[in-house]
Parts: structure tokens; C-alpha cells; sequence
């Protein structure tokens, strides 16, 4: 029985993105929501109503820590909150460093979760639920998605063909770290997760969800945190595409006098956007026989990155366990994007999609484990995050291109590759009437998706200093 409550479970997560994909291609209304937030309310209402079993979403063990303050040898009783009855007894010394971690159950035969301590004063008591099946789960598509979504870019061909673009892309990660900051001077006293949100919205407004995904997962965002985040996200998102398609020319020509543009040299060059097409028609050939050997190479690739990367984790985490899973995820990052200039790897076909429909299943995982009510109680600083680095990174982005001298349609295909990903670009191109900007915004937005991380993890580290 606790077997099929597992297997269960996973084959609806591996199943469900699939059926979404499916339903956006059937039904276009879908189609414009999205995957990946149709992913987070499916997740949501799946979570929310109990059909995910008890066992699947609760921790089996808790790792509790005893550590003596005053580094003398003694024995110590840990109780348990479960009857107030000794659970163990251990022994203080220097030869276990006057520390000791012994597993725990997380919660007891009624299902109430149990907590540890000690009558003895001068010893300190620490508890850490272990990793559910669920919280594995997330943990292993975003380390499985990651590599494959990086093994497609072909970094040395977008730099030179999109040298404008890229000149543009740096100016958009300048305001968006800019306006992070202001944001963290204001509630840093107020939310000590603020570091946190910075973080967060500098790599999903450098990058994408990919990012923001290996961000909450290096730092450890809450999953509660990280749906009310996207949740805000996807509607203001909505509203900036809608502006700069409409009135965005008009209004930072007029306004703020960037220039019109001229087709230049930076359009020239050849492109295979086949490669990263994240519409919901390219998946499909993820079950092509013919390219089938290829993804299980390349899944086979990203379990040994995920390997190293494990065993650099528990490297670091034996010297300092705040930096673990950061080395982690910066090491996933670095080897997937070193792999991605040979040849071989960056060519397989596929890859990006199917990275894609991975971190798909990320999110449907993490929205499932979400509470509901999370969302009905509103979050000013979360908020802000979201609205104001939105808005404010592209006002302050518009002006630092007027200062290079950067015309308007670069400027704006750019700012919507950076804030709303590769995806959005050709929708873009097509409401601004522009096609030649149609590569620079695919070269920005891939290499943000390959920045994201570290510019993510440097703001956060920076940032809970001040």
C-alpha cells in the first residue's frame, strides 16, 4: 500500500504537464494563460483537496542535533513531545565534537507531529524534518530539468550575433539589481526574507522560471512564498506584455526619446530558435523515435551532474551546511553550460523542451505543495518584488538606454526577453511589427536564462550582509 501511495502520486506528476500541454494546444484560451501557470493552479487544487496521500507529502524522519554550550562531556536524555517520555539517550564528548544527530519519527501513530528536547539547560536542541517524497520530487526535477534546458545554448554564436542586444541585456540586469536593492533598504527591517525576494526576482526578471525555480532551491524560499511570488508575477506580467505591445513605442519614444530603430548589423546571422521554441506545439517530438537515444543521453548527462554536484554538496555542507545546496545548484549551472560548447551535447534535439516539461513538473509539485490560503492572505513585500521591480526596472532601464544610445525596439524586445523569458519574443516582434529584432531577443533571453543563477545567488549572498 505505501508503495502505490508513492507510484501513485509520481506518475500524476509526470502525467499531468503532458495533459496541460495537450489541453493548450486543443484549446487556445488555454493557451494564453500558459503551462507553467496552469501548472501552479492545478498543483494548487490537487493539493488543496486532499488527493495527494498523507505518506507522499509528510516527512518520514526528523533529525534532531543535540550540541553541548559549555563543551563538557555529559550524558543527555532527548524527550519527546509524544507522552514526555525519553527517546534516547546520548553521550557528549570530545570525540563526537560534543555533538550528536540521531533520526527521529516526524509525527506520531495519530498523525501529530512530535517535538524534541532536554530538561538539561546547558545543551542545545535543534530538529530538521528530513525530505518527503514530495520535496524529493522537487528536488530532483530541478536538478534533472536545469542541465537539459542549458545544453541547448550555443553561447559563442549569440555573442556575436547580438552585440546591441547584449550591450542592452547588461543594462537590463543593472536596473533590475538596482531596483532590488532600494527594495531591500525598505523591508529589510520589516521581512527578514527580503534578501530572499531580491534574489528571487533578480533571476526570474534576468532569466526566467528555470532560475527562480534553482534560486528557491538554493536559498530555500518557502513553497508558500515561491506560488504567491509567480502567482503575482503571471498577473502583472500580463499587463506589462499588454502595455508594451499596445503604446510601449510610442510612449519611450515620446517620453523618454529613445530612438527609433534602424535595422542594423546585429539582426544579421543565422539562429536555430527551433532549439529553445518553448511553444506548446514543439513538444511533441520529445516521443519521436528518432529522438528518443539522444534525450536518454542526455538525461544520463545530467545524472552525473547531478552526482558531482551531490558530492560537492555534502563536501561543503561538512564545513559550513548554509552553502551546501548553493554550491550545489551553482555547480550544476556551471558544468550544464561548460557541456553545452561541445558540440555533440548542444546539438541532441530536444533537450530544451524536454528540460522544460521537467521544470513543468517542478512547479506542478511545488503548487501541490502549497496552502491555498497562502494566497488569500495578501503579501505587501511580495508584492512590491513583483510590481515595482516590473515596473521600475524598465523605467530604469529605458533610461540607461537612452544614455548608450540603444533604440526603442531593442530596448523593449529585450526588457520582455529578460522580465517574461525567450517565449514572449516572437509574440513581441510581431505586435511591434519587427522582425529583425527577433534574434537579439532570443540571444538575451537564452543567455539570461545562463546568468540567472549566478546573478540570483550573488544578490542574495550580497544582500543579507546589509
Amino acid at each position: 500500500m505505501n508503495l502505490l501511495s508513492t507510484i501513485i502520486p509520481l506518475l500524476m506528476f509526470a502525467v499531468v504537464p503532458g495533459i496541460l500541454i495537450w489541453l493548450c494546444v486543443k484549446l487556445p484560451a488555454l493557451k494564453k494563460l500558459g503551462v507553467v501557470l496552469l501548472c501552479y493552479l492545478v498543483g494548487m487544487l490537487i493539493g488543496n483537496i486532499g488527493l495527494l496521500p498523507h505518506s507522499f507529502i509528510t516527512p518520514a524522519n526528523t533529525t534532531v542535533t543535540v550540541t553541548s554550550a559549555d563543551k563538557t562531556e555529559k550524558t543527555v536524555d532527548i524527550i519527546s513531545s509524544d507522552g514526555n517520555i525519553v527517546f534516547e539517550t546520548v553521550t557528549l564528548n570530545a570525540e563526537n565534537d560534543y555533538t550528536v544527530s540521531v533520526k527521529a519519527p516526524y509525527e506520531n501513530a495519530e498523525k501529530e507531529g512530535v517535538e524534541y528536547y532536554s530538561a538539561d539547560e546547558t545543551v542545545s536542541v535543534t530538529s530538521s524534518a528530513g525530505d518527503s517524497s514530495l520535496s524529493l520530487l522537487q528536488s530532483i526535477t530541478i536538478c534533472f530539468g536545469l542541465p537539459l534546458v542549458l545544453f541547448s545554448l550555443d553561447i559563442k554564436n549569440f555573442i556575436k550575433i547580438a552585440k546591441k542586444g547584449l550591450l542592452c541585456m547588461v543594462l537590463a540586469c543593472v536596473s533590475i539589481v538596482i531596483i532590488t536593492f532600494v527594495l531591500h533598504l525598505i523591508f529589510r527591517a520589516s521581512d527578514p526574507n527580503s534578501a530572499k525576494y531580491a534574489a528571487g526576482a533578480t533571476a526570474v526578471y534576468t532569466g526566467g522560471t528555470v532560475n527562480f525555480a534553482a534560486i528557491r532551491t538554493a536559498i530555500g524560499i518557502s513553497n508558500d512564498d515561491f506560488i504567491v511570488f509567480n502567482t503575482y508575477d503571471s498577473v502583472i506580467s500580463v499587463l506589462y506584455i499588454f502595455f508594451l505591445s499596445t503604446i510601449g513605442t510610442k510612449f519611450f519614444t515620446k517620453v523618454f526619446r529613445l530612438k527609433p530603430f534602424v535595422n542594423g548589423n546585429d539582426s544579421v546571422g543565422e539562429l536555430d530558435s527551433s532549439a529553445m521554441d518553448e511553444s506548446v506545439y514543439a513538444y511533441r517530438e520529445i516521443l519521436k523515435k528518432e529522438n528518443i537515444p539522444g534525450l536518454l543521453a542526455a538525461l544520463g548527462i545530467s545524472a552525473a551532474i547531478f552526482g558531482v554536484s551531490y558530492a560537492l554538496n555534502m563536501l561543503v555542507s561538512s564545513v559550513n551546511p548554509s552553502l551546501g545546496m548553493t554550491v550545489m545548484m551553482l555547480s550544476i549551472t556551471t558544468i550544464s553550460i561548460a557541456l553545452s560548447f561541445i558540440k555533440k551535447i548542444r546539438e541532441i534535439r530536444r533537450t530544451f523542451q524536454l528540460g522544460m516539461y521537467i521544470i513543468y513538473m517542478f512547479c506542478f509539485s511545488v503548487a501541490a505543495s502549497a496552502d491555498f490560503k497562502a494566497l488569500l492572505n495578501f503579501s505587501l513585500p511580495i508584492f512590491c518584488y513583483v510590481f515595482v521591480s516590473i515596473i521600475a526596472s524598465l523605467i530604469l532601464h529605458s533610461l540607461l538606454c537612452r544614455l548608450f544610445k540603444i533604440d526603442v525596439h531593442t530596448m523593449i524586445i529585450t526588457s520582455v526577453s529578460a522580465i517574461c523569458s525567450p517565449p514572449f519574443v516572437p509574440a513581441m516582434a510581431a505586435a511591434l511589427n519587427n522582425n529583425a529584432v527577433l534574434i537579439s531577443g532570443l540571444v538575451t533571453g537564452v543567455v539570461g536564462y545562463a546568468v540567472g543563477n549566478y546573478l540570483g545567488n550573488a544578490v542574495y549572498y550580497l544582500y543579507s550582509l546589509i
